[in-house]
């Protein structure tokens, strides 16, 4: 036998057949939440202005995915019991950038304001500094300082879901994040999973 048939002979993988779940929509509405996974799910990437036709800017986008507290569980809400634990992904978070002279790429720092919106919900910090505004006047802006897992893993959150459609399929996704004055974060030894 050679080498190669004795390779393609050998077990490279296994299925198994598993029951599969009732799909579950999560109703729209406001729920408090913990954040749980953050990806960076595109760094440089070059977007059209919505304000400015014919010019660009320079972002990164970032992605989260929330897990609806326990306590939906207890509140008097239908379907508390289903909703409690659920995983659902937010929209993407456009972090707008200085473009470094890259041409029709424009500067949009007032379109930061859901990033820092997040950034204020997860209590991270943002330094202050004074610039000149292009009219020879200063003024005090936020420095934005880049997001990372640890700085928002297993925080407390309140989040807006809304239903959206896509390829003829009803789905259920974050589109706002606000603070959760009474919630907790979560400890290793509260985590369900």
């Amino acid at each position: 036998m050679s080498d190669i048939t004795e390779k393609l002979n050998t077990e490279y993988a296994t299925f198994e057949n598993e029951e599969k779940k009732e799909f579950f929509l999560v109703p729209q509405g406001v729920f408090p939440a913990h954040a749980k996974t953050l990806n960076l799910k595109s760094r440089d990437k070059i977007v059209k202005s919505r304000n400015n036709p014919g010019s660009t800017h320079l972002a990164d986008i970032y992605e989260i995915e929330y897990r609806i507290a326990d306590e939906v569980a207890d509140m008097k809400i239908n379907d508390g019991k289903k909703i409690a634990g659920t995983i659902l992904r937010g929209n993407g978070i456009f972090v707008f950038k200085n473009p470094d002279g890259q041409k029709d790429c424009i500067p949009n720092p007032s379109g930061n304001w859901q990033y820092t919106n997040l950034l204020k919900v997860f209590g991270v910090k943002m330094k202050e500094k004074e610039v000149e505004n292009g009219k020879g006047e200063m003024k005090i802006v936020k420095v934005l300082p880049r997001l990372s897992e640890d700085k928002i893993l297993n925080k407390p959150c309140m989040v807006t879901v809304k239903h959206r459609e896509w390829n003829d399929n009803t789905y259920a996704n974050v589109v706002r994040v606000d603070k959760w004055e009474e919630g907790k974060k979560l400890e290793d030894d509260d985590l369900p999973f």
